[in-house]
């Protein structure tokens, strides 16, 4: 017989300290005040690391999708920070490239990401740190 308690239990806690992990790197980033948000700093820097994607590919990369991603590249491109123009090729695909002021705010913004990840490893330490990663990397694997 399935304990219907110690399973309801498991998922509150995964769903909870999923949720309560999120807001605390949320509010660390925010001690910050960077002008990017996490996502915007993610993007940039796919951007600076791959060059020209579309946007499908970018959002692969990035694991977001499509209408959040489309939402954040707008922002982006009323910052200057990205450009985003239509395929020759194929009229239905959008490439983005970063702009001169994108590479800027990332370079900026690479110094105070890394103080937030250090800041994040002594909190549970570089093994814990480590861990943490491949067990989430494991669970997102198995998303749909």
């Amino acid at each position: 017989m399935v304990d219907v308690k110690a399973e309801n239990d498991l998922v509150h806690n995964l769903l909870t300290q999923l949720r309560r992990a999120n807001q605390a790197w949320a509010a660390i980033w925010r001690q910050y005040n960077l002008e990017l948000t996490p996502p915007q700093y993610l993007l940039l820097a796919m951007l600076a690391e791959h060059g020209e994607l579309d946007q499908s590919q970018l959002g692969a990369r990035a694991s977001i999708d499509r209408s959040t991603l489309t939402q954040l590249l707008t922002g982006l491109e009323k910052l200057d920070l990205v450009n985003k123009i239509i395929d020759a090729d194929n009229r239905r695909r959008r490439l983005v490239t970063i702009t001169d002021g994108g590479r800027r705010a990332l370079d900026e913004g690479r110094g105070t990401f890394l103080q937030i990840d250090q800041e994040v490893k002594e909190i549970m330490s570089e093994e814990g740190f480590a861990h943490l990663i491949v067990l989430l990397r494991r669970l997102g694997d198995h998303s749909p």
